[in-house]
């Protein structure tokens, strides 16, 4: 797999404001924490990785939050066939009889469809703290511009926290107004 980590090729700095957390807004004793953001053109079947870190500002309780990524659906896919795997292999160690008709027709998917669930019940489970935008990183890059070879010239990120994209989006106007920064809400 092909990694792009390159800095930002821009002439407009970017500034994270840090008079409130990313995540659940306005507390105090906030730090700068870098959020390692990727991203992964066509589902990661073709083209190369693109990750960017950026320092946004956490509070305790959210901190943690910075490294954990969003699922993506072959993630979430490729857990349930690990799980499906495992729990064929536990049917037939289990050395239940019967028929193979009823192996291939009513075991098998049941084995699918139960790994299935269980990967999507644990996801669902996550949930965020009590004022938290996001349990998982409040900040998703949503699309870079490029320049030949991998020169990263612009961004778009969106961010989970609407009062803080409006921050963010103030105090970086000037890369928002050439273009090279564009903010919204996840």
């Amino acid at each position: 797999m092909l990694f792009v980590n390159l800095p930002l090729k821009s002439d407009v700095p970017l500034v994270a404001p840090m008079a409130s957390c990313c995540n659940c807004g306005p507390t105090s004793e906030l730090r700068p924490v870098p959020t390692d953001l990727r991203r992964m053109p066509l589902l990661g079947l073709a083209g190369a990785e693109i990750r960017v870190e950026l320092p946004f500002p956490y509070c305790e309780t959210c901190s943690i939050t910075a490294r954990r990524r969003r699922p993506t659906a072959l993630g979430v896919i490729a857990i349930a066939c690990l799980l499906a795997i495992a729990l064929g292999l536990g049917w037939m160690m289990s050395r239940l009889q019967v028929s193979e008709d009823a192996t291939t027709f009513v075991v098998a998917p049941a084995i699918v469809m139960v790994s299935l669930g269980l990967v999507l019940a644990f996801y669902r489970l996550r949930r965020k703290f009590s004022n938290q935008t996001s349990y998982y990183q409040p900040v998703v890059l949503k699309n870079t511009g490029h320049r030949w070879p991998a020169d990263i010239t612009g961004l778009e990120l969106g961010f989970t926290n609407s009062a803080y994209a409006s921050a963010f989006a103030a105090a970086n106007e000037h890369a928002v107004s050439t273009g090279k920064l564009k903010v919204s809400v996840a």
